[in-house]
């Protein structure tokens, strides 16, 4: 085994005591590798800071992919949660995979102090574990970093001779504002974030435009690769239930409000028809979401609620009952993890005109775009749209989309892709 089970950082210099839940750290076991010389493309480490959602699908993907290429890879993140994320692997892929666990952060403690102290700690620990792989990793891939203690480290990784690429999920945080997306605080620690590393690795060719004219990034350094497919992957076809779906993290730059009112009024024409929101309200966006509650509170027989984080088991059923996806998203230039595992499900999406949605509708995703600014009766139009459509003809063009999304968006074609990125870098 490559690997030992160590304390957790925050444990060994003594200052926290776990809550439960918390996640500890795993040090990877080096002395194996101390005789081992691999050529540089040969060793990728990924880091993150996420350990549950899809981005810490993509980093688990990313490295699956990776050593299926017969890359050796370092994965450094927090223990992954829920604990079936993990990679579970052949005996032979093993040997290709390091992991190291690092301190998760604890937001749920009330103290202020507390979370701050925990964040340094999962930040400190995330360091060191990258430090203490210096000297058998030349590339590093990062997602989701820390944006303040990132570009330093960018640095520090680039002057001791390795390259750093960056995965960039969307040039602008989830869920800003316009006016906020306007700070030029944040455009600043944004532009030294993008400025930083040897390239970057963004998800759609929109983004690549946004990166390059609001930050100034060199096109060169610039790396349009897709999201990985992920996930349960429903080969039921749609079955045509009237059911529509609202996945993932509940944010107001998603417009569910917005969509809950469309279902209510669409539901005047279409009683059978029904919106399941599954996801998790947290974040900081519990009061949104308790205006959301309050607009289905006159028509509860129209919605199913589980504001939650979604098992990954439970994700085919949820899936299956359902005949399209709801992406009412604005202010959104990256590919949306959750529009592919509707395509890749065989099913169809409603969603606004983004460039990160239209372009996977070019790689086969099957789209009624939504009209307009996305207000509730342009959401109803599209909706309209997909009531209407045969249900045969719709089954058919689900099941080609799927196949070809299955191509352009396989693991092993994005693996090759980062790898051709990190050769060019």
């Amino acid at each position: 085994m490559l690997q030992k089970i160590t304390v957790p950082f925050a444990q060994r210099i003594g200052i926290v005591i776990e809550h439960p839940g918390s996640g500890g750290a795993e040090d990877v076991g080096l002395k194996e590798l101390k005789t081992t010389r691999i050529a540089t493309l040969s060793n990728i480490c990924i880091v993150t800071k996420v350990w549950e959602s899809g981005t810490a699908w993509y980093a688990r993907e990313l490295a699956r992919g990776l050593i299926e290429q017969g890359v050796r890879v370092a994965l450094v993140a927090p223990a992954f949660k829920p604990s079936e994320l993990e990679l579970d692997l052949t005996d032979d892929q093993q040997s290709l995979f390091l992991r190291r666990k690092t301190t998760r952060e604890d937001n749920s403690n009330p103290n202020k102090i507390f979370r701050y102290w925990s964040k340094l700690l999962r930040i400190l620990d995330g360091v060191i574990a990258v430090v203490r792989l210096r000297s058998k990793f030349k590339i590093y891939l990062f997602s989701m970093p820390d944006p303040i203690i990132s570009p330093v480290l960018f640095l520090l990784l680039r002057l001791s001779g390795a390259r750093v690429l960056l995965v960039v999920h969307d040039p602008f945080p989830h869920g800003l504002t316009i006016t906020e997306r306007s700070s030029w605080l944040l455009r600043l620690k944004l532009k030294i974030l993008y400025l930083t590393p040897s390239a970057l690795i963004i998800l759609t060719e929109g983004g690549k435009k946004v990166v390059n004219q609001q930050f100034g990034v060199n096109l060169s350094k610039i790396f349009p690769i897709p999201h990985p497919g992920f996930g349960s992957i429903v080969e039921k076809p749609i079955e045509g239930t009237g059911r529509l779906l609202v996945f993932g993290s509940i944010r107001r730059d998603k417009n569910i409000l917005e969509v809950i009112l469309a279902v209510k009024q669409a539901r005047l024409r279409w009683p059978t028809l029904r919106l399941h929101i599954a996801g998790n309200p947290g974040g900081g966006n519990e009061a949104y979401w308790a205006t959301c509650l309050a607009a289905i509170q006159d028509d509860p027989a129209g919605f199913v609620i589980d504001a939650r984080f979604i098992q990954e088991s439970e994700i085919p059923g949820i899936i299956a009952e359902s005949d399209a996806f709801v992406l009412a998203y604005q202010n959104f230039e990256s590919q949306s993890g959750v529009a592919v595992l509707a395509g890749l499900s065989g099913r169809p999406v409603i969603a606004t005109g983004m460039n990160g949605f239209l372009e996977l509708q070019q790689q086969g995703l099957v789209m009624f775009q939504i009209p307009g600014k996305g207000t509730p009766a342009d959401i109803v139009a599209a909706i309209e749209k997909l009531q209407i459509a045969s249900l045969a003809q719709l089954r058919e063009q689900t099941s080609n989309g799927q196949l070809r999304l299955q191509h352009s968006l396989s693991v092993k074609r994005v693996a090759s892709l980062v790898l051709d990125a990190a050769k060019r870098s």
